[in-house]
């Protein structure tokens, strides 16, 4: 009888916290911008599910050679898209539907969160629904983070190995990067056979990668040179080591402390880097198993090539949780620590959350993407055309998806019979004198050569 009154009681709480998803997601639920990460899952996905990975290679080579500094892969890791070529049953590689694996995956992330956690198990639950970082994925589309995670924690939690190290390989096909985190959760699960382990790991990806490679023609850990894969299949092995001169810098250091201040503060300000500085010494008192995979996954990052940690930190979060939840669960470490100062603290950081994501829900109109009525105006247009021209686009990847015409990103030398989209307020958008207006609204315009 005790343990359905505890069932019964846990139900609540996660009914609550499926509710709060569902609040905090269906204000974006219409709402999409013109990233082009979802376009390439969507598009590699289609590519794969119909075997057709051989051309679509061919074609992303071909249009990402058009562009002097091309901003996508050949193709990305395959744990994304081959689940969504696998749940296209349901959504028929719509992206609106497609999103809709965010959501389900912070659900499934939360619910771990609260039956795993000893302290404030609610609170740490409510903290990640509400936390900027993962309410901003909802006005995007399509991140493989958190999803990504999701297999990683529910890995970590099962003792059946077997399930154990299918999940982990789920999660390292979804990000790659997140080998990181399987070696520190093998290393402190298995002290004993741990070089058994290890090899049963690699080996799998070895073979999967064989088999992707059979199928596809594809590397499981993606492709990101102007390249095919028969001839560059460790170039991201290579970027990251170029990256170490690169970016190993001391502005990447600061940038990366103020990042993991970020995580907590959840809005940009002088103070992050003060909270970082905390984080990071909260994570070496602690030196559990999740503090240490928060310290190495996040310093690999400070290499990774772009402006912001912001959105590759998604996966720390819920494990910031759990370090947090085991060092005030440890009393012999942090004892002097007022319990009821920690329990203000989660309900401050709780209504600071609220008060941001109402932020950002108000200003979830001035979102730009393809569901826009000028943006779908544009798209009619190009998908009414008969003939098969080249496109230059912002976002090529995300015009692809919509109308299925092949499109590159125009920072060089322009391709003879590109035609041109331009923002209306775009200066830098230049257009040759042979070229004549063919459509124009309030937001875009098209020229097309004569």
């Amino acid at each position: 009888m005790k343990s359905l009154v505890l069932v019964k009681k846990i139900n609540k709480y996660e009914t609550l916290l499926f509710l709060l998803v569902f609040i905090t997601f269906v204000p974006f639920r219409e709402i999409i911008s013109w990233g082009s990460d979802y376009a390439g899952y969507i598009l590699q996905a289609k590519a794969m599910i119909n075997f057709d990975s051989n051309e679509f290679i061919s074609n992303q080579t071909f249009l990402a050679g058009l562009s002097d500094n091309p901003k996508y892969p050949i193709y990305t890791p395959l744990g994304m898209p081959l689940i969504i070529g696998v749940t296209s049953i349901f959504h028929n590689f719509d992206p609106f539907y497609v999103r809709y694996l965010v959501p389900i995956s912070v659900f499934l992330n939360a619910v771990l969160i609260f039956r795993k956690s000893r302290k404030y198990s609610l609170f740490l639950a409510i903290l990640f629904l509400l936390n900027p970082t993962i309410t901003n994925q909802y006005k995007d589309a399509v991140f493989t983070e958190s999803l990504g995670i999701l297999f990683f924690l529910y890995g970590s939690t099962i003792k059946n190995t077997k399930i154990k190290t299918l999940l982990f390989i789920f999660s390292v096909l979804i990000r790659p990067t997140f080998i990181l985190l399987v070696i520190c959760d093998i290393f402190f699960s298995y002290r004993k056979n741990l070089t058994s382990k290890y090899i049963v790991l690699f080996l799998s990806l070895i073979i999967i990668n064989f088999f992707t490679k059979l199928f596809f023609n594809m590397n499981f850990y993606g492709l990101y040179r102007q390249s095919d894969s028969e001839t560059d299949g460790l170039s991201i092995v290579n970027i990251l080591i170029e990256n170490v001169q690169k970016y190993l810098t001391q502005e990447r250091i600061v940038l990366y402390i103020e990042e993991l201040g970020f995580l907590i503060s959840g809005f940009s300000h002088p103070l992050n880097l003060f909270l970082g500085i905390i984080v990071i010494a909260f994570l070496l008192i602690i030196k559990d198993k999740y503090s240490i995979m928060i310290l190495i996954f996040t310093s690999f990052h400070i290499i990774w090539e772009t402006p912001s940690f912001n959105r590759y930190f998604i996966p720390v979060i819920p494990l910031l949780y759990f370090a947090f939840d085991n060092g005030f669960g440890n009393l012999n470490k942090l004892k002097k620590i007022n319990k009821k100062l920690v329990l203000f603290l989660l309900i401050t950081t709780s209504l600071l959350y609220s008060f941001l994501f109402y932020n950002l829900e108000s200003k979830k109109e001035l979102q730009a993407g393809p569901h826009q009525i000028e943006s779908q105006e544009l798209i009619n247009y190009i998908n009414n055309l008969d003939s098969d021209e080249l496109f230059s686009f912002h976002s090529p990847r995300t015009l692809r998806l919509f109308t299925n015409k092949d499109a590159y990103w125009l920072d060089g030398e322009l391709y003879e019979g590109t035609v041109i989209i331009c923002y209306k307020k775009d200066v830098d958008c230049i257009v040759p004198k042979n070229y004549e207006q063919s459509f124009s609204n309030s937001l875009y315009k098209v020229h097309m050569p004569n």
